[in-house]
């Protein structure tokens, strides 16, 4: 137990994290959020006014503890230094020459990883796409309304993504339903835009149907 941790009359004077977060716990976004709200609810409370708080990890995806950390840190919403040590800087040059003292050694490293992502995540700490993730964030652009129809383009379709759980569980996952409307335009070619109207959640068989 965290909450109200002390020796005698004091707080921790340093609070040391080392990787809190795996591939694993970071799956769901309410593992994410749990960790985040028990970070800052229960553990940097436990210390006191001048308690160091140090937490390593690496950023396995855009909203985990660290990156979250990272953006409040440089935005100024949260007192702080971030720093990151990838093994190769953006000239290729290693940070760990004594262990790692040629580009020979460097590439035998890699070669022993088990995949492309991995490599860029755990050594360079950039994060990637995986093989399973069919969407690149970077496709992603956010709009404020839709576009006005006009003779260069037209509404092709609406499509309903649905993907059925039909579980409350907890554990389980949520049935999502996503709107999208295609548009054609003829300077722009295709695009598709995904409606605000999306249902995320954990409901029912019956309550799916309703839905």
């Amino acid at each position: 137990g965290i909450r109200g941790l002390r020796h005698g009359s004091h707080r921790p004077d340093i609070i040391i994290c080392d990787d809190l977060e795996d591939l694993e716990s970071v799956k769901t976004r309410e593992s994410r959020e749990k960790l985040y709200r028990w970070v800052l609810g229960e553990l940097i409370p436990a210390g006191d006014i001048t308690t160091r708080v140090v937490i390593v990890g690496n950023c396995l995806l855009d909203d985990v503890l660290m990156a979250r950390l990272k953006r409040e840190i440089k935005a100024g919403s949260r007192k702080g230094v971030f720093r990151s040590y990838p093994l190769l800087d953006d000239a290729g040059r290693c940070l760990w020459p004594g262990k790692f003292p040629t580009p020979e050694s460097i590439e035998l490293l890699k070669q022993s990883v088990v995949d492309e992502p991995t490599w860029h995540r755990e050594y360079l700490l950039r994060i990637i796409a995986t093989a399973d993730q069919v969407c690149d964030p970077a496709w992603i652009q956010l709009y404020d309304t839709l576009p006005a129809k006009t003779n260069k383009n037209y509404i092709h379709e609406v499509l309903i993504g649905v993907d059925v759980a039909i579980s409350e569980s907890t554990a389980a996952d949520c049935t999502a339903f996503v709107p999208i409307m295609v548009y054609k335009d003829y300077d722009a070619g295709w695009c598709a835009y995904v409606l605000p109207n999306i249902m995320n959640q954990r409901i029912s068989f019956p309550d799916s149907i309703d839905q």
